[in-house]
């Protein structure tokens, strides 16, 4: 029972804890998992919201692997300070029992795996290549500059911003450098691990992250970042299975399943479904070889969905715009008349201006009309033709 309550954390709550820093009491319990515990926790005087990550008490003896990772994590979070996206590192200490803590910032954004819950056919088309698209503006600076690979990029491990949309990378428990070195111990030795254990997530992990470890590097987060992008768009990732030999039976040898019909109501765009289809090749180099390369081609997509999903109403109102342009240009001579009395009233009304001495304005309409009048009175008279003018 003792160790049910310590494994949920719930003999934090309402406690303080000191820092190297400063002081945080904690509030509540927000997530748990096997290696420890988050919470919410304010700081001392302030009052300001902070996440207390504690590792549970009996992982953290020197032995044991789950402890490096932690301690690997505290390395990386304050390597990575400085970079977009990546959540800030605050304070670390160690609670009396002597469990471990990491104090970092309180992120309100959205874990991504509840947005995909709550869209079990997924996401339209244009919002998962954005979602992707800001995942792959955070990877590119940690890939480039720090030569830093997560290892264990899920949606679990990202919250989604909405306005304006931004992303938040989480757990670099399991980050690497490309190199070993730089104050940094390999985990992926086990010194007390469990036997077979395996640093990652199954469902987001290409064949040589399961076979050949020494081999990963940036193109194993962006093969994760394809697996993220497949399950955004059809609500669940390409392999599934209940055992790690087939999952990675499926990895290894299977193609990834067709998306025959979208949320938009539509098949999935061909030119999306090859950027899928190359983000999760099963060799490392026929993949994206950088974030940069992956995101340019999913910026051509976007371009190409936008242009694609223009409303037909607005064609339709262009067309109706230039039909009224259209007639609007039309001769007036063309136009079929709508009165036959409008003719006599003109004709009317312009007898004072010839009797006054006004000079009429030239038209060939009025003198249709005199001639015509002119050839009246010659047939009442009995003459065959108009008497001379003068």
């Amino acid at each position: 029972m003792a160790d049910t309550v310590e494994k949920s954390g719930e003999e934090h709550l309402g406690r303080t804890y000191q820092g190297e820093i400063g002081s945080y009491r904690i509030l509540e319990i927000i997530g748990a998992g096997g290696m420890g515990v988050v919470c919410l926790g304010e700081t001392e005087g302030t009052g300001r919201r902070v996440a207390v990550k504690f590792l549970h008490r009996d992982l953290a003896s020197e032995s044991d692997s789950s402890r490096e990772r932690f301690e690997r994590e505290i390395k990386v979070l304050r390597d990575l300070k400085a970079f977009r996206g990546v959540v800030q590192i605050e304070d670390v200490g160690r609670a009396p029992d002597g469990s471990m803590f990491l104090v970092m910032e309180f992120i309100t954004g959205r874990p991504l795996n509840d947005i995909i819950e709550e869209n079990p056919k997924g996401l339209p088309q244009m919002r998962a290549v954005q979602i992707v698209i800001e995942i792959l503006i955070v990877l590119e600076p940690i890939h480039r500059t720090k030569k830093f690979i997560h290892r264990d990029l899920k949606p679990h491990n990202i919250c989604l911003y909405e306005d304006p949309l931004n992303v938040r990378l989480l757990d670099f428990g399991l980050s690497k450098p490309f190199q070993e070195g730089s104050g940094y111990e390999r985990v992926t030795r086990k010194k007390g691990g469990k036997a077979g254990e395996i640093p990652g997530s199954p469902h987001y992990m290409p064949e040589e992250q399961f076979l050949r470890p020494k081999e990963v590097d940036r193109r194993t987060d962006l093969y994760a970042v394809g697996i993220i992008l497949y399950e955004l768009l059809a609500g669940v990732p390409p392999y599934r299975g209940i055992y790690l030999q087939e999952i990675l039976k499926q990895h290894r040898d299977k193609e990834p399943p067709a998306i025959d019909q979208t949320v938009d109501g539509g098949p999935l765009s061909y030119r999306l479904w090859s950027v899928i289809e190359k983000s999760l090749a099963k060799k490392p180099d026929s993949r994206y070889q950088t974030a940069t390369e992956f995101r340019e081609a999913l910026e051509d997509v976007l371009k190409y969905l936008i242009k694609r999903e223009q409303p037909k109403k607005s064609i339709d109102n262009r067309y109706r715009i230039l039909r009224k342009v259209g007639e609007a240009e039309t001769p007036r001579s063309s136009r079929p008349r709508t009165s036959s009395k409008a003719a006599p009233s003109r004709s009317r009304s312009s007898r004072p201006a010839a009797a006054t001495g006004t000079r009429r304005p030239s038209s060939t309409r009025p003198i249709a009309r005199s001639t015509t009048t002119t050839s009246r009175r010659s047939r009442i008279s009995g003459s065959s033709r108009a008497d001379p003018p003068w």
